[in-house]
């Protein structure tokens, strides 16, 4: 997986070719730094989605990648009359900013999650709520919803490393579903790495569910537990919303006392699925 750092060298090449394509010894001239250390930061940069490299001959060209998170971070870009981009995304600040999407994790969280020292993690928020960037509600943070454009750049990368984490260990897995830094993908295999945990059909078959999937479906947090069978279930729900035996399932399993509203409840606004499942609990 790749460094979760941007240092200054990288946003300045970031903001270079934000309005023309660059050549890497044009930039290396105009930052007063080596190529090998320019096309080292180059690099760094496409691997994290943020910038795409075409070679012509000799010379290698780079500008803004042509995908959803690169039109993402030329609007950031364009923010920087408002807004400084390195207090923004500068140094370890990348790692956290997907942790304060909707619902948000308090600090505590956010240092377990990102794996960051509290101090690093309290000095990076404070700068945050002082530029307007997050609000604080109890011990929750979240980004401030006035900045759209900071939310979908957090969102675009959120799901871009989630995808490079589950390529680089399963490249013939499919992502299904993420949120932040948890993601669900389907395969066609058995996996037993202690890395992900079984979710949705494969969790539930885990559990003595009378359920057959065509594939096998994992789990992966950073703060890894096992998944309940009242996550399973929304989890199942999610992937397949016109499934009867999930649905026969919820509702057996609150009948035995297996599972509470509450719970279905709770597990339903994390999958963004509340009304298909108050349907369900009530109908």
């Amino acid at each position: 997986m790749y460094k979760e750092r941007v240092n200054n060298t990288e946003l300045k090449i970031l903001k270079t070719i934000s309005t023309d394509v660059k050549s890497v010894m044009a930039l290396a001239k105009a930052l007063e730094k080596s190529k090998s250390y320019i096309s080292e930061c180059i690099t760094h940069l496409e691997q994290m989605g943020f910038v795409d490299v075409q070679h012509q001959g000799n010379v290698t060209i780079l500008h803004i990648a042509r995908t959803p998170l690169g039109n993402e971070i030329s609007k950031l870009l364009r923010e920087e009359a408002i807004m400084n981009s390195y207090k923004c995304i500068g140094g370890s600040r990348l790692k956290i900013m997907p942790l304060v999407l909707e619902p948000g994790y308090s600090a505590k969280e956010i240092s377990e999650r990102a794996r960051l020292s509290p101090r690093t993690v309290q000095a990076i928020l404070g700068g945050w709520r002082q530029m307007g960037l997050v609000v604080l509600r109890g011990r929750t943070y979240t980004l401030n919803t006035r900045h759209e454009v900071i939310i979908s750049f957090a969102d675009k990368y959120a799901e871009h490393r989630n995808l490079s984490h589950l390529k680089e260990r399963h490249p013939d897995g499919t992502l299904v579903w993420h949120q932040r830094d948890e993601y669900i993908f389907s395969i066609e295999r058995e996996i037993s790495d202690g890395v992900y945990k079984p979710a949705a059909y494969s969790r539930l078959a885990e559990l003595n569910f009378d359920i057959i999937s065509r594939n096998e479906y994992y789990h992966y947090s950073p703060i890894s537990s096992e998944i309940s069978k009242a996550e399973a279930l929304i989890q199942a729900l999610k992937m397949d919303m016109l499934n009867p035996r999930v649905k026969q399932f919820i509702q057996q399993s609150i009948g035995n006392g297996s599972v509470t509203h509450k719970e279905l409840e709770e597990y339903s606004k994390k999958y963004s699925i509340q009304m298909e499942v108050e349907g369900n609990l009530h109908g």
